[in-house]
């Protein structure tokens, strides 16, 4: 099925840039999570909806963080800066995402909401209940290939969603214009320089703010140290490396770590596992769950 994948593509920078087009105006993503699973702070342009069952760890979603267990639904809006650390274990997560210039070929969902007084910037983040929402998911899921049907289970997922959208006054956002680009800032200054010695005391200097300051503010924003966020971005950049058949000592090098017994501690907390046995295992290879 084109739009429908168990395959899941970690972003690997501060903007998440994904292949849609007429032929692929959204798509569905079914995850498992057989280890540890982290995904650094990132947006997209994208409207991304996540349905998990039976999940432990944490969203943080435009700077506010939401403990996962259960059933639940998130709704993240384009460009609306999110991250995620799912524990290992038996819970399932479907990720609808969609692009919406290249649905507008078959229908205008903004201009729908904007005709009744809405628009996705008055969306409820933690969406409608996840037993209303996941029958139209699979109806997506089912009729891939059949037009009509996706474009209907579509409609039926957008009128679900609108109601819970505030009318009237947009939803206050969580970070102000001010916070948002100091958090730009921060994320795209780290994804410039992860590979470097860089330190606590250079990222605060180069924003301009004391280390207090800033630990206290990146934290507020996003629910984790900035030490912890650029332990995963290196980690993350790592595994790409060791997949493509770099050594771990290669690795750790590029990727800004002092020595291999300080890259091996920081990658199996980071992933659970040493960079050896991970590169010995094909990287991340989630099981196939339907």
């Amino acid at each position: 099925m084109k739009r429908v994948s168990t395959v899941v593509i970690k972003p690997t920078d501060l903007e998440e840039r994904l292949d849609f087009s007429l032929e692929v105006p959204h798509t569905v993503h079914l995850k498992s999570f057989p280890e540890e699973d982290i995904v650094p702070l990132h947006y997209g342009e994208t409207l991304e909806i996540l349905l998990c069952d039976g999940l432990a760890g944490e969203l943080v979603i435009d700077g506010k963080p939401y403990e996962l267990g259960g059933r639940q639904v998130f709704v993240i809006p384009p460009l609306t800066v999110h991250a995620n650390r799912i524990q290992a274990g038996p819970g399932q997560m479907a990720v609808v995402k969609v692009s919406f210039p290249d649905l507008a070929h078959f229908m205008d969902i903004p201009a729908m909401l904007a005709y009744q007084g809405l628009s996705l910037d008055r969306l409820d983040p933690t969406g409608p209940p996840y037993d209303a929402l996941r029958p139209i998911v699979d109806r997506l899921i089912e009729h891939d290939d059949r037009l009509f049907l996706r474009m209907a289970a579509l409609i039926d997922l957008f009128a679900l969603l609108s109601r819970h959208m505030a009318s009237g006054e947009k939803i206050a956002p969580a970070v102000s214009q001010a916070k948002n680009d100091f958090l730009t800032a921060v994320l795209s200054w780290t994804q410039a320089q992860y590979a470097q010695p860089v330190s606590l005391a250079d990222i605060a200097s180069h924003i301009g703010y004391s280390k207090s300051h800033f630990c206290h503010l990146f934290r507020e924003l996003t629910g984790m140290t900035w030490t912890a966020y650029l332990h995963s971005v290196r980690v993350s950049a790592a595994c790409r490396l060791l997949q493509d058949g770099l050594t771990v000592g290669e690795a750790g090098e590029r990727c800004g770590f002092a020595n291999l017994s300080h890259f091996i501690r920081i990658f199996r907390q980071v992933r659970g596992l040493t960079p050896r046995a991970y590169q010995q295992h094909g990287g991340d290879r989630p099981a196939v769950r339907r």
